[in-house]
């Protein structure tokens, strides 16, 4: 019964996840920037420079969807699926002797629930695997077979390959190998030590300096915060730093059930599968002290890497305090407060984020789409346009359109195509006596030179 309820919810975050994808577009503005880096790596740009401070596999999957599916909601559609196993590989993790029968099946539900993952889960952030890959590393060392933990250390490379957080996992799994010696678990930290080895002495090989990306990493932190704010204030505050993804982001997470998890803290460090136990506590101090030394901007979506830690300790808590107070019906209201107080709210906005986000872009990209001719070369300088019209990266100039000149546009045109440009009114104002616009929508305009006259006379005179 508990299965066939758990499925049920896990069935229906899902399907809730999908109506978000059918609603609107992508509707975080770093994940464009992901889908550029991924569409230059088709191009073939292939120097470490193109990662900047990130990691590259999931560059090189956006390069795969471009390739061979819609580009970015395909991998939005690879996020929704994931979203969904993510619970179910909390729930067999924990499903073991010594554990109380109701709280791995009332963890993954809190999991399946977390605000952030019914949203999240539907873009193409990087969070998600993360999160289950992570997650299937740990279920393949319960496991303890040479098989799984072949795939599970493969699991965990290329989570190691796409967020940072995936490298505290290695080293902690690779400390709990050393105390238990298990050759079959060996692969579960072997694996992805071998991928960031590699990919560091790839970095060394292309920049000349060991961990470059961490000097990036931290300018860009504090030039953001600097300017933005952090979520207490203007100022550093390393002990609210550290208290952050402790304290703050479960309470933004799941509101009421947060106090609870106080009580289950104890049960998950002393009594759950130390795989999971270390996996997660690790990317917890990995998340706390990087905000505090100012490696990261603490966004409270990162904390879905440890939403198992948050979901298992709340579900603990809730079993433990059943059995204080002696209500069965506790688990019931915890579940319907995370609901109504959180998961509804959250959603609701969501959702409505998707049908008002990038619409004028959205509209602009179908429009290009049906504009651009098969000699038509495009000037665009909007991110989000290009991503969204899915056209093939080779017909996109990237400069900003303040700098493009007649020169450039006739030399892209070459004797019979059209340059089409993309931008708003104020960047092509010095573009517009030799243009003819053909779609505006708000503040976007799509130019096309030379104008259909002369476009007219050009096929007229090569006609046959």
């Amino acid at each position: 019964m508990r299965g066939l309820a758990f499925g049920a919810l896990v069935l229906a975050t899902m399907v809730a996840r999908l109506v978000l994808l059918e609603t609107g577009p992508e509707i975080d503005p770093d994940a464009y920037a992901h889908a550029m880096a991924g569409r230059r790596v088709l191009e073939g740009t292939h120097g470490v420079e193109l990662h900047w401070v990130w990691l590259p596999l999931w560059h090189w999957l956006h390069a795969l969807a471009l390739r061979f599916g819609s580009g970015i909601d395909t991998m939005r559609a690879l996020n929704v699926g994931m979203s969904a196993i993510a619970p179910v590989l909390l729930v067999s993790v924990l499903r073991r002797p010594g554990v109380p029968g109701a709280l791995p099946w009332l963890a993954g539900a809190v999991l399946a629930l977390s605000p952030t993952l019914l949203v999240h889960g539907a873009t193409s952030q990087l969070e998600p695997p993360v999160l289950t890959l992570t997650l299937a590393a740990c279920l393949a060392w319960e496991r303890k077979h040479w098989l799984i933990g072949i795939l599970g250390g493969l699991a965990l490379a290329a989570a190691a390959l796409i967020r940072y957080e995936a490298w505290a996992v290695v080293l902690a799994l690779s400390l709990l190998w050393v105390r238990e010696r298990s050759r079959e678990r060996a692969p579960i930290w072997l694996v992805p030590l071998v991928a960031i080895g590699a990919w560091c002495l790839h970095h060394r090989l292309a920049t000349g300096q060991w961990f470059q990306f961490l000097a990036y990493n931290a300018d860009f932190a504090h030039g953001y915060l600097e300017g933005v704010g952090y979520p207490w204030g203007s100022q550093p505050n390393a002990p609210l730093a550290l208290l952050w993804y402790v304290v703050a982001v479960p309470w933004i997470e799941h509101a009421v059930l947060a106090p609870l998890s106080l009580l289950g803290a104890v049960w998950f460090v002393r009594s759950a599968p130390r795989s999971l136990m270390v996996a997660q506590i690790s990317m917890l101090a990995f998340l706390a002290i990087g905000f505090a030394a100012g490696q990261h901007l603490g966004l409270a979506r990162h904390g879905l890497v440890i939403g198992p830690l948050y979901a298992t300790c709340m579900a603990a808590g809730v079993v433990r305090a059943q059995e204080l107070v002696r209500r069965r019906v506790l688990i019931a209201l915890s579940l319907a407060a995370l609901f109504f107080v959180r998961s509804v709210p959250r959603y609701l906005d969501g959702l409505e984020r998707h049908r008002t986000a990038y619409r004028e872009e959205l509209t602009a990209a179908h429009a290009l789409r049906r504009i651009v001719g098969e000699r038509d070369a495009v000037f665009c300088d909007r991110a989000p346009v290009e991503v969204l019209s899915s056209l093939p990266p080779a017909r996109f100039t990237r400069w900003p359109l303040r700098d493009v000149d007649a020169f450039q546009l006739r030399r892209a045109a070459g004797d019979c195509g059209r340059a089409i440009i993309v931008s708003d009114a104020e960047n092509t104002a010095h573009l517009r006596a030799l243009t003819e616009p053909v779609y505006k929508n708000g503040s976007l305009l799509v130019l096309a030179y030379p104008p259909a006259t002369t476009a007219k006379r050009c096929a007229q005179a090569t006609r046959p």
